[in-house]
This record gives structure tokens, C-alpha cells and sequence, in this order.
């Protein structure tokens, strides 16, 4: 059985970063892995929850370590606005953003 996609419809992500190097990395990163990504920076959580009001988006790739609110805060947030797919980056220890 031949079944055919349509592909012309992009994957949308948002990666939010305090350091636009490190959300730019990570864009080019995942547009050369799939062609059907396609990528949003934003350089912290109050530019990613704005572009999150203004654009349909399919997940949201956020750092833990920003200095307006942490991740975890964001995610919170970004919830409140759309029900799309979360994660969280970080290199702190698991138990250290469990307990948050």
C-alpha cells in the first residue's frame, strides 16, 4: 500500500535561550536534521511566551538557567497559552529541578 504525506507541512518550535548563540545552534541543528522543522528563537521567556500569543507553534525547547524566570516558571506560563509539547534542557542534576 503507497500512503502519501503531505510534505509541505513544517513542525514549528520555539527554542527559548538567554543566549541567542545557543538557540541559534540548536535551530540549525534540528532544520539540518529534518527538513520539516522549522525553527523560532526567542532570547527569553517573556519574548518566548509573546511569540507563543502570536504564532502556532508544535513544541517549545526551553532552558532551565534564564535570568527573568527559570524554565520551570516559564513552562508554567507557556501552558496558559497553548497545550503544546515542553522540554526542558539543563545541566543541573534531575533532582535539583525535580524539587522546584
Amino acid at each position: 500500500m503507497n500512503v502519501e504525506t503531505d510534505i509541505t507541512e513544517q513542525e514549528v518550535i520555539i527554542l527559548v535561550d538567554d543566549e541567542p548563540a545557543v538557540a541559534d545552534l540548536a535551530g540549525d541543528y534540528l532544520e539540518h536534521a529534518d527538513a520539516s522543522i522549522t525553527t523560532v528563537t526567542a532570547t527569553g521567556p517573556q519574548d518566548g511566551l509573546a511569540t507563543l500569543d502570536a504564532n502556532p507553534v508544535d513544541c517549545v525547547v526551553s532552558d532551565y538557567h534564564m535570568p527573568e524566570m527559570d524554565g520551570l516558571e516559564f513552562r508554567r506560563a507557556a501552558r496558559e497559552r497553548a497545550a503544546v509539547p515542553f522540554i526542558l534542557f539543563t545541566s543541573d542534576p534531575r533532582e535539583a529541578v525535580e524539587t522546584r
